[in-house]
């Protein structure tokens, strides 16, 4: 997927914002008192556009960035980013796959590292246990690699979608509950 990002100060209550296209989503979120506004598609032209609407649509106007990028975020499960480990150096997050295939790498990444941490004294088991964590993405990946070829696999679209609502959802409940403590 190609990334444009940006890093701008906008004056506005935190909040998550993200604005979706069937080719990728468009994102504001806040950052260290600052707001990190991107979009990734699968198309690379397609991505000023959908920074121009979700800009639009919750009135996040351009402003001069302190940085940006252009990039690709890097989509492939787990399983094919092996090894995970390489001598002292222990491998994470977007580095091992643990990236939804709609991009989503933050809750993915914290995972990988909570995992990796109860795998300290027991590095052996770290790349099985990260398989298994992220297992669905392998599915999420026939899909995307369906796609890139022209013949979208429709048929695993609902697993994906089934799986994907769950596990957001289980995500707003623990922020929730977090939030009530």
């Amino acid at each position: 997927m190609f990334t444009i990002q940006f890093l701008e100060r906008h004056e506005r209550d935190e909040d998550i914002f993200a604005y979706f296209e069937r080719h990728g989503y468009a994102w504001a979120f806040p950052l260290g008192g600052k707001w990190h506004i991107g979009a990734g598609s699968a198309f690379e032209e397609k991505v000023p556009g959908l920074i121009k609407k979700l800009r639009a649509l919750f009135d996040f106007p351009e402003r001069e960035p302190e940085c940006s990028c252009n990039a690709k975020v890097r989509m492939l499960p787990p399983s094919r980013c092996r090894p995970f480990i390489c001598g002292k150096v222990v491998g994470v997050g977007e580095a091992i796959g643990c990236v939804s295939g709609f991009g989503e790498g933050n809750v993915p990444a914290l995972k990988s590292a909570e995992i990796l941490s109860e795998c300290l004294d027991k590095l052996e088991i770290y790349e099985r246990r990260i398989l298994r964590e992220f297992g669905w993405l392998e599915r999420e990946q026939r899909f995307v690699d369906s796609f890139l070829r022209g013949k979208p696999a429709k048929y695993l679209l609902p697993s994906i979608i089934a799986f994907e609502r769950k596990r957001i959802a289980k995500i707003s409940l623990l922020d929730f509950l977090r939030a009530m403590l």
